[in-house]
């Protein structure tokens, strides 16, 4: 992919953390505005631009192009509940510190009015918001210089904590009480002359995928966490669950879901860099080739990924070599470590 021209740099990056799995996010908690609670479920269409959607797959009734919207979202146990997942169109789980996780979720269809706790900015951002370098911003909370640098060098509006749309929430303590309002941030956000480009192939409507082995539960094991997805025939969706307990959504209550569950398996590293506790700052790979899992329709496909660079888009495909096409809707991708297990019944 041709590399375009670095976006301008939005945000208060005054504050470079040594490290954020643990620590208060670097801004002064003045800079933002402070709010009762996170807000409830107002969310406003986004002009989505192209049909059918790029994140989803989905019909977007050709409103015009805007940016893609990312946010990183806290998951350890006292972020959750969480705000705005349900609302995203596509979230990668990562690994980060001590064998935890962290979400990046990415916003192009709806644009909640509250996404978080707000977290801080990893490595592997770069890679994954890379592919769409022509109009893209990520919404975080302070980290390590080197990294807010390199996801910046791959094309990406980089805001951080006293930009438009972040405020504090006071039923909840600092770190834990970031969030951000999408639905106003999106306005100090460079928008884009041409759609986005799709994140993978999808379904057309009336088309099925058969062929795949039936999968009633997929459980995820990081170094320390495990995802957890159960299919729900009734409903065509696979509800998560982190540590065996269900995610549920902060604003309805009701279990997070998705449409298409993808497991990418990829080789890590530990960087030079730690946490305030001392663990070594993970970084996922992915740049090369590994093993790809997907779930959709209660069933259980596998296959490749391949990734040319950090600014190129994931390429899968199934075991006969074919592009992969998921079915319309939300997916969810889990970038296991190869040192992690994937469990299927």
């Amino acid at each position: 992919m041709k590399r375009r021209p670095l976006l301008l740099v939005i945000g208060a990056l005054t504050l470079a953390l040594a490290s954020c799995t643990s620590s208060v996010p670097g801004a002064d908690s003045s800079s933002v505005s402070s709010s009762p609670a996170p807000a409830q479920s107002t969310t406003s269409e986004a002009p989505t631009g192209c049909d059918p959607a790029p994140l989803t797959g989905l019909t977007a009734h050709g409103a015009k192009p805007q940016a893609v919207l990312g946010v990183k979202v806290e998951n350890s146990p006292r972020a959750r509940p969480q705000s705005g997942l349900e609302d995203a169109d596509i979230v990668f789980v990562q690994l980060v510190e001590g064998g935890e996780t962290r979400f990046l979720a990415l916003y192009d269809s709806v644009l909640p009015e509250s996404v978080g706790p707000v977290r801080s900015i990893r490595p592997t951002d770069a890679a994954l918001l890379g592919q769409w370098d022509a109009g893209v911003a990520l919404f975080f909370s302070g980290g390590i210089q080197d990294f807010v640098n390199k996801v910046n060098a791959a094309g990406v509006q980089v805001l951080e904590e006293g930009a438009k749309g972040f405020y504090r929430a006071s039923t909840r303590v600092a770190p834990h009480n970031l969030y951000v309002s999408l639905a106003e941030g999106t306005g100090v956000v460079s928008q884009p002359e041409q759609c986005s480009e799709a994140f993978v192939h999808y379904l057309t409507e009336g088309e099925t995928k058969d062929g795949g082995v039936p999968a009633s539960s997929v459980t995820v094991a990081y170094p320390s966490v495990t995802s957890g997805w159960a299919w729900n025939a009734q409903a065509s969706a696979w509800e998560r669950s982190d540590d065996g307990v269900e995610t549920t959504s902060l604003t309805s209550g009701e279990v997070v879901t998705a449409t298409n569950v993808v497991v990418v398996t990829a080789q890590t590293r530990n960087l030079s860099y730690t946490d305030v506790a001392g663990a070594a700052v993970p970084e996922t790979i992915l740049e090369g080739t590994g093993k790809l899992d997907y779930f959709m329709t209660g069933q259980h496909f596998t296959g490749t990924w391949q990734k040319a660079g950090v600014n190129e888009p994931f390429v899968f495909t199934d075991d006969q070599g074919d592009a992969v096409a998921l079915e319309p809707g939300n997916t969810w991708v889990e970038l296991l470590p190869a040192s992690g297990s994937l469990t299927v019944k």
